[in-house]
């Protein structure tokens, strides 16, 4: 019997709960919020000190649990910054590029009536060897966040999808584990770079 996805997610959002709960200081608080690339990113605290970060990232998620599950897990925190990863997820469960971009909206829609001054920050998604089928979706739906992204106030974005290319615009297989599918450490620290460069950390 297949478990529900919301049954899986239950159990992942308290983990989160609790790891909020934890927060002594909450100030100057940098949400990273989305699917398993930000889960995984498991040295995020080390790798962008001194920022005050914390993971919400949760597995298999997309821009639509992403809009479910915010009141829950943003109703004790007030971040300076949100940076938000997902739209993978959505695209290989058969979402089209229009309805991502759709639940992306939404996503956004909901941080501004709750967070009306807060940063917004979007990270490209990017192409993995393992969901090579899906660039042709991948490309439309960075292009259409981009534009967004272009047009927003307090709303800018980490260039993630171009920086995991090789110079024939491959994937970078070394980058990813063996299920092609997710960040190693050395693709972790490509993301590490680009982001203390993003902060100008370095």
């Amino acid at each position: 019997m297949e478990i529900p996805l919301e049954d899986i997610f239950e159990k992942e959002i308290k983990i989160l709960n609790r790891r909020i709960d934890r927060l002594e200081n909450r100030d100057d608080l940098i949400v990273f919020y989305g699917s398993s690339s930000i889960r995984l990113w498991v040295s995020m605290k080390d790798d962008l000190a001194p920022l005050h970060t914390i993971n919400l990232g949760f597995g298999g998620s997309s821009f639509g649990w992403c809009v479910h599950y915010f009141e829950q897990l943003f109703n004790r925190i007030s971040p300076t910054r949100i940076i938000l990863y997902a739209g993978e997820n959505d695209l290989s469960n058969g979402l089209s590029p229009k309805e991502v971009i759709r639940d992306f909206q939404k996503l956004l829609d909901k941080i501004r009536m709750k967070f009306p001054q807060v940063q917004i920050t979007v990270m490209t998604l990017k192409l993995s060897p393992h969901r090579l089928y899906l660039k042709k979706e991948i490309n439309e739906v960075n292009r259409q966040i981009k534009h967004i992204v272009s047009i927003l106030s307090h709303t800018d974005i980490i260039h993630i999808y171009e920086a995991m290319l090789d110079s024939n615009g491959s994937p970078r297989a070394e980058l990813y584990r063996g299920d092609q599918l997710h960040l190693n450490k050395q693709g972790y620290e490509v993301w590490r770079n680009l982001t203390r460069t993003f902060f100008d950390l370095e």
